[in-house]
């Protein structure tokens, strides 16, 4: 009779192809100068759909070329952006924006989850 193999397991985080939206998804470092972030967001152009903490999206989020927010929720609240994180890829793939901008949380213990994801997800920083 045949053999037949048993099916292969693969390690976790393998078996769901991740989600990532349709547009470019960029990296920020949270640390970032705002003002100098701003400016980077004008010269590369087209429509900014922002993922961050309240106090960025406080910052940023009303100025052009910023067309749609999503609050990961306070800052340094690391299981709230973990948490928040699919929905707001999902709500600004859903919006007009031509590319998304996401806080990056780097060498963070806490923050290791999202990272992880979001990195699954990121085109590159910006």
């Amino acid at each position: 009779a045949e053999q037949l193999a048993a099916p292969q397991l693969q390690s976790p985080g393998v078996k769901y192809r991740h989600y990532s939206p349709k547009q470019a998804v960029f990296l920020f470092e949270s640390s970032e100068d705002l003002a100098n972030l701003h400016a980077k967001l004008v010269a590369k152009g087209g429509r900014v759909g922002l993922l961050a903490d309240e106090s960025i999206i406080q910052a940023l989020g009303q100025q052009s070329p910023v067309v749609a927010t999503y609050s990961l929720g306070q800052p340094n609240d690391a299981d709230s952006a973990t948490r928040q994180l699919y929905a707001g890829l999902r709500a600004l793939e859903a919006s007009d924006c031509d590319w998304i901008l996401a806080q990056a949380v780097l060498e963070s213990e806490k923050y290791h989850a999202y990272m992880n994801r979001l990195n699954k997800a990121a085109t590159s920083m910006l």
